[in-house]
């Protein structure tokens, strides 16, 4: 009996150390807020630049491909 009641007061134990921790890493991890904002409108701009470049340099190799083509075209007729 007394072993079920320490093992009932072990499980009661963990319980609120989880409770209690998550709550802690809650807190903490709301003190660290106004960074993410700034970091993720930082990180936006570099991908929306580097996709733009990229975007650029495929549509620069789409035109040379059809300038290709349609000089292929022109000869072979």
């Amino acid at each position: 009996m007394a072993e079920q009641e320490h093992n009932r007061n072990f499980l009661a134990g963990v319980v609120m150390g989880a409770l209690l921790g998550g709550c802690a890493a809650a807190l903490m991890s709301m003190k660290n807020m106004p960074k993410e904002p700034e970091y993720a409108t930082e990180r936006g701009l570099t991908l929306k630049s580097h996709t733009e470049d990229v975007v650029q340099r495929a549509q620069q190799v789409a035109n040379e491909a059809i300038a290709r083509v349609q000089a292929n075209s022109v000869t072979s007729q």
